[in-house]
């Protein structure tokens, strides 16, 4: 057909016919009114009964154009007159059946036509409907265009659309649809088929999910045509003709621009209520088939054809539920790493934001929760502020007890319904789609995640790590806690984790994830709930089956670790632990519970670790708070409380090891706890952390790791921590076992004893065995630092402890003293010189190189510490490990019957060396460097001590005896008092006797007479270079030398005076003890080259001695 042929029937349909024009004037008369019911070929305008109405509201319209000026007519039906409705229904009728229109349509679209409509039978108005149908498959613009004018006609009014009265008839009269638009009850009855033409659809797809299956599939098929065209939908049109005018007059014309346009303004204060009801209602009817979506679904339909996302649906040529098509869209990106175009995401994301903001739009959400949101949602309903609703639903959500939501605020079905909204919108594919979360956090993500503003996924994980910051505003906390809660129960949402440990999961866990057969087809996994799945996998990682059992693999165990670190800010978060304590922290921790959402710092842990005592033994809770515990050692960042308190501290001593999970920064901030810098409150953390640690031996991870195979073969039936290092420790002072523990082990033992000893607390045993003994003799003393345990140490060696304290004491100061690494007050006091003066030193050694260079410290904490441990390897043999390493040999040669524990062993090795036994020269060697401690100290002399320490010679020296002078100020002290009193009456006969050993002990060798030896330091290098130390031969020497000059002329005048003074002395040890305490000495002189002269001088001391004793 030509063109002209065309134009000039097109210009019949919508001008009319003017032969048919001039006929009917030509029989009824100049004026007279035009028939009441109107053909397709009579100009509309002309009509009596119309005539009003267009003057009124069209008289810009060409009246000579039916097409136009029916556009305009029909724009606003609710103010034309009745009889004109009746016009314009007559009309359009009268036109869909004309078989011109028919042939007009097979002329515009002939190919279309003969692909799509072969078999249409004409003059039946079933043209239009096809060629509708296929509209979005028709590409040719001149005919695509002749569709859409059409459509403008037949979508007015439901009876002209292909099959749709017939397929919804039952419908309408039974969901009442049926409705007139501005007539009386009067003209309803007199003109029963004027009814409201768009209204009646509009009702029918309020009702959507209540229609028949031909009714709604007609229902579709028909918004389907008119997605592209806002005018098509007569009542969202009519309803948003203003806001339209105001917000969409700018748009660009094109296919399904204007709806959403509508949709981005729906919730501005300026849109009626009616249009919001109608952009809602057409949201539903797009929810319930996507195609109804015209830019989404032109957007996605190669995505969806490729992905095969209609499968399962009942036509799977017509009809998919959006819901269903997001949900296969996002598994097609986030599980199977497929492509989608940038079109196709834009538009899913548009689709997201509308669902996920407008609760309304979510029939089954609708249903399922209408109790709770007219209970307690009523003010977000009645503000219609965007994502309000379905905000209050999740808040509600999260009250509700996961085990009772019986008595919860939201019902079973409500809560899963917004599980399945969570599911369809994705939300953390981008934060863009939650509005509430957007306005909110926008601040925060713009000035801390504006880097990673590209990957809209990594802005969730940038939130949560910056939820705890004071500055982020409390809005944001809340909506990302909400999004958070549900993202935590399915698996599938959090994309970085379920890409990384996906394969992980269906391996290690049986995860319920859909995987692809060899057919081709998809299957799910076994059913393990989705909320499970991270608890697992995370199990798997704490306690694998097996050694050879399959474990995590690296990228899904650091996506483990940062999924955890994310959730720790609350027990909500991690459902598993929730469920299995619900009723636990009811009971135990009813106030945090209340206070967890204002903080975010996971607080309920901490409650239910500190209380996990009180928990079930074998309950599902006691567990699950078990196996995070056990991540926490591992990762010390799951602690956001702890993390918060020290941030100080791990920056200045720990910078580099957040996020590791080999339990290094756990460890790090345990030893440094005490340092500088570290707050009170970050050091409060850590000390409840290590009360809880010490519970259970598998709390402490690099324990765990570093020595089990030791741990299985030497302590298994150990149960808390310190039971374990107790154990250890045994074998630690067994030669023979600790050679079997290896070094790894070894080396974490010694750090893991050294905590243990930093606080009483962290030994459960010690401290129950001594608590009676801290609280009565340690009072006022906190705990903390290794304060209590040298309170009771101290106590320990003026014999007040319990035998029950004091038993395990010993074990504790027997493990230090033979290795000083795990005495932490040493280690702490003397860190200085342990890092400089005693570096090279082997550990073993270390406590002796320290006492050795004590006089050159210039720290006098250190120095008073060492003094502490001196004095107990003074009360106990087993604690002078250098003495004992020394006279190893010696020991059963000469002292085999004696108990090492005690001060009988010293005793005994002291006689022998006294009476000049052939030592070893190693023990020797000690035995002189003990002694000469104690002319330096006398209160290293346990003997001496308790003999005499109630005596008031030991009071008046002990202060002289620091400065390295006890000898001389004993010497004095009892020349003075000798002067009234009787020797008797000085002192006890016990204490008489021990200082007479020490008298005697000061003979020995002239080092263990500081002063002597200083004094004479020249005389002994020019008189006796070449006499050897030892066996008093050096005193000899010098005596010699002074009894042969005339009372030391020879000698320098200190160096005589010094002699003379203990010779003075030695004659008070013949006064004190008789002349037989001087055998000894005298066995010395004989031994000497000098014994002739000296054995005068002896035998003048003796005599007089007696003299004045008689």
């Amino acid at each position: 057909m030509q063109p002209y042929i065309l134009l000039s029937i097109l210009v019949v349909l919508a001008v009319g016919d003017p032969r048919m024009e001039r006929k009917k004037a030509s029989v009824q008369g100049p004026g007279h009114p035009a028939p009441a019911s109107a053909s397709s070929s009579q100009l509309i305008a002309r009509y009596a009964s119309c005539a009003n109405d267009f003057q009124a509201r069209c008289a810009h319209a060409d009246p000579r154009n039916n097409f136009q000026v029916l556009l305009c007519l029909q724009r606003d039906t609710s103010v034309l007159e009745p009889s004109c409705h009746r016009v314009l229904w007559d009309f359009k009728k009268n036109m869909t059946l004309d078989i011109r229109l028919d042939a007009t349509l097979s002329q515009s679209c002939s190919k279309e036509v003969k692909t799509h409509c072969s078999g249409v039978a004409p003059g039946k108005g079933l043209l239009i409907g096809c060629l509708m149908d296929k509209k979005r498959e028709i590409a040719d613009s001149h005919c695509h265009s002749m569709i859409q004018r059409m459509q403008m006609i037949v979508f007015s009014d439901y009876r002209f659309i292909r099959g749709f009265a017939t397929a919804c008839k039952a419908d309408i009269a039974k969901l009442q649809c049926a409705r007139v638009e501005s007539l009386d009850s009067k003209t309803i009855r007199s003109n029963p088929e004027v009814k409201s033409q768009g209204s009646t659809i509009a009702c029918l797809e309020d009702q959507i999910d209540k229609l028949s299956e031909s009714c709604r599939k007609a229902v579709l098929k028909k918004e389907e045509a008119a997605g592209d065209d806002v005018h098509l939908d007569t009542a969202l049109f009519g309803a948003c003709k203003d806001v339209l005018t105001k917000f969409c007059a700018d748009v660009v014309q094109k296919p399904g621009k204007m709806y959403d346009c509508l949709y981005q303004h729906k919730f501005d204060p300026a849109v009626t209520s009616e249009c919001k009801h109608e952009i809602r209602r057409r949201q539903k009817v797009e929810a319930a088939d996507y195609k109804v979506d015209y830019s989404f679904a032109k957007a996605c339909n190669t995505e969806i054809q490729n992905h095969k996302c209609l499968k399962g649906t009942q036509d799977s040529t017509q009809f998919g539920k959006m819901a269903k098509i997001l949900i296969c869209l996002n598994e097609a990106y986030n599980e199977k790493g497929a492509k989608i175009s940038p079109d196709c995401m834009a538009r899913a994301m548009e689709v997201k934001e509308r669902t996920i903001g407008d609760y309304e739009l979510n029939h089954q959400l609708v249903d399922a929760c209408q109790d709770a949101v007219m209970k307690y949602c009523r003010d977000e309903m009645a503000n219609q502020k965007e994502g309000g609703v379905i905000d209050c639903l999740m808040d509600l959500r999260m009250e509700t007890e996961e085990n009772d939501v019986k008595t919860g605020k939201v019902s079973e079905e409500c809560s899963s319904e917004l599980e399945k909204l969570m599911d369809r919108v994705d939300p953390e594919s981008d934060f863009h789609i939650d509005h509430a979360l957007r306005s909110a956090c926008m601040i925060t993500i713009t000035t801390k995640c504006g880097t990673k503003g590209e990957e809209d996924s990594k802005v969730f994980s940038c939130l949560m790590e910056k939820i705890d910051d004071s500055d982020m505003p409390n809005e944001c906390r809340k909506h990302l806690f909400h999004l958070q809660y549900f993202i935590s129960r399915n698996f599938k949402l959090d994309h970085a984790l379920y890409k990384a440990c996906r394969d992980d999961a269906l391996q290690l866990c049986a995860a319920q994830i859909p995987v692809d057969s060899n057919d081709g087809e998809e299957k799910q996994g076994a059913q393990l709930p989705p909320q499970m799945t991270l608890a697992c996998l995370y199990r798997q990682e704490i306690n694998p089956s097996e050694d050879d059992h399959p474990k995590i693999t690296k990228p899904c165990k650091e996506e483990v670790f940062r999924t955890l670190r994310e959730r720790a800010i609350s027990v909500k978060l991690n459902p598993t632990i929730e469920i299995a304590c619900m009723e636990e922290m009811v009971k135990l921790c009813p106030d945090v519970i209340a206070e967890n959402d204002a903080d975010y710092e996971g607080v309920e842990f901490d409650c239910l670790q500190e209380k996990i005592d009180e928990l079930p033994e074998e309950g599902e809770c006691r567990a699950k708070i078990s196996q995070w515990t056990q991540l926490e050692a591992k990762d010390a960042t799951l602690d956001r409380s702890l993390m918060k308190a020290c941030k100080k501290a791990i920056r200045l001593y720990c910078e580099g090891l957040a996020g590791k999970t080999d339990g290094e920064l756990m460890s790090c901030l345990k030893q440094h706890k005490n340092d500088q810098g570290v707050s009170s409150q970050c050091k409060k953390k850590l000390e409840g952390f290590q009360e809880v640690e010490e519970k259970d031996k598998g709390f402490d991870y690099k324990l765990q790791k570093a020595c089990k195979e030791e741990g299985q073969a030497l302590c298994q039936d150990a149960k808390s921590r310190s039971d374990v290092l107790n154990c250890f420790a045994d074998h630690f002072r067994n030669k023979k076992t600790r050679s079997s523990i290896s070094v790894p082990c070894k080396d974490v033992l010694k750090i893991a004893l050294l905590e243990m000893n930093e606080n009483i607390k962290h030994d459960s045993g010690f401290f129950s065995a001594c608590r009676d003994d801290s609280q009565k003799l340690c009072a006022g003393i906190e705990p903390g630092e290794g304060k209590i345990i040298e309170c009771l140490r101290k106590q320990g060696t003026e014999g007040k402890l319990s035998a029950k304290c004091m038993k395990l004491l010993e074990e504790k100061e027997e493990l230090e003293m033979n290795d000083p690494e795990v005495d932490y007050a040493l280690q702490r006091s003397c860190s200085t010189a342990i890092a400089t003066t005693c570096k090279r030193v082997k550990p073993a050694a270390l406590l002796e190189c320290l006492i050795k260079n004590k006089p050159l410290l210039d720290d006098i904490i250190c120095q008073r510490l060492l003094t502490e441990r001196q004095i107990e390897a003074g009360e106990d043999f087993r604690l002078d490990s250098y003495l004992r390493e020394s006279c190893l040999k010696d020991i059963p040669k000469f002292c085999r019957d004696i108990p090492l524990k005690g001060t009988e062993m010293i005793k005994c090795l002291k006689e022998k060396f006294d009476t000049h036994k052939p030592l070893t020269p190693s023990c020797s060697k000690a035995i002189q460097q003990r002694e000469r401690q104690v002319m330096d100290n006398p209160r290293l002399d346990a003997a001496l001590y308790h003999a005499c320490k109630s005596e008031e010679v030991l009071k008046e020296c002990s202060e002289g005896g620091m400065n390295g002078d006890f000898l001389s100020c004993l010497k004095s002290f009892w020349l003075e008092k000798k002067k009234v009193k009787k020797v008797k009456d000085i002192a006890s006969t016990k204490c008489v006797k021990e200082l007479s050993r020490i008298m005697r002990e000061g003979v020995a060798d002239v080092h263990n007479d500081p002063l002597l030896f200083q004094q004479c330091a020249l005389d002994l290098h020019k008189y006796c270079a070449d006499v050897p130390f030892g066996s008093g031969k050096k005193i000899v020497c010098l005596l010699d030398v002074y009894s042969k000059d005339k009372k030391g002329s020879e000698l320098s005048e200190d160096c005589a005076l010094e002699v003379k003074s203990r010779i003075e002395m030695w004659d008070n040890a013949v006064e004190i003890k008789g002349p037989d305490s001087l055998k000894d000495l005298v066995h010395t002189v004989v031994a000497s080259e000098s014994r002739f002269s000296f054995l005068g001088l002896l035998t003048c001391i003796v005599v007089t001695a007696d003299r004045k004793s008689g």
